[in-house]
C-alpha cells in the first residue's frame, strides 16, 4: 500500500504563478486600554478569508484560485488583497479611533485605502483563556454605490466599545434617516 504525500499547506495560494503572501493577516494579540481597563484588556485579532477574497461566479472567476470559506467557493481577489496589506495597521489603530454599528450588528471601521473609501468589518466578543475579548475581521473592502452611508449608522468610540462588550453590555442599533 502506499500513501501519497500530503500537501502540508492546504492553504496556500497562487496567482498567475506566484505564491500569494498572506502572512500580514496572521493573527495577533493587541491590548487596549480604555477608562475600565486601565491596565489594558487583551484583544485577539484574526481575519477572515473574505478579506482577500469575494463571492464565487464560475464565468468570472475561472481563472482565479478557490477559496473555501465552510462550504462556498469564493475567488481570490488580487485587489481586496492589496488592500489587506493595511488591515494590521487599521485595527492597530482602532482604540484611537471611532466605528460604526451596522444594522447587521457587528461593526465597521471606515478608512481611506489607496485614495479609495475601505470598509473593515468585523464584531468582537468575549473570550477567554487570558484573552479578554476576540475581535475578528469578518471582511473588508472598498464598497459598492449601493452601501449603507456612515451617516446612517451609529458611531461609537472603539474603546467604549471595547468596555460594553467587556461589561456584557449590547448596543443597540438606531437606524438614522
Amino acid at each position: 500500500m502506499s500513501v501519497e504525500p500530503v500537501d502540508e499547506d492546504v492553504f496556500a495560494i497562487t496567482f498567475e504563478g506566484e505564491a500569494v503572501d498572506l502572512t500580514h493577516l496572521d493573527e495577533f494579540t493587541m491590548t487596549v486600554v480604555t477608562q475600565g481597563r486601565p491596565a489594558g484588556a487583551a484583544v485577539r485579532v484574526r481575519f477572515s478569508n473574505h478579506c482577500y477574497s469575494e463571492r464565487f461566479d464560475e464565468v468570472l472567476h475561472a481563472d482565479r484560485p478557490v477559496v473555501m470559506d465552510h462550504k462556498n467557493k469564493r475567488a481570490f481577489c488580487p485587489i481586496r488583497h492589496a488592500m489587506s496589506k493595511q488591515l494590521p495597521d487599521l485595527v492597530r489603530g482602532l482604540p484611537e479611533s471611532h466605528v460604526y454599528m451596522t444594522p447587521e450588528a457587528n461593526y465597521v471601521k471606515i478608512a481611506l485605502a489607496q485614495g479609495v473609501e475601505y470598509r473593515v468589518y468585523f464584531n468582537l466578543r468575549r473570550a477567554g483563556g487570558g484573552i479578554d475579548l476576540n475581535l475578528f475581521v469578518e471582511s473588508a473592502y472598498a464598497p459598492d454605490d449601493d452601501a449603507l452611508a456612515a451617516a446612517k449608522m451609529q458611531r461609537v468610540r472603539f474603546k467604549v466599545l471595547v468596555d460594553m462588550v467587556l461589561a456584557g453590555k449590547k448596543l443597540k442599533f438606531n437606524h438614522r434617516r
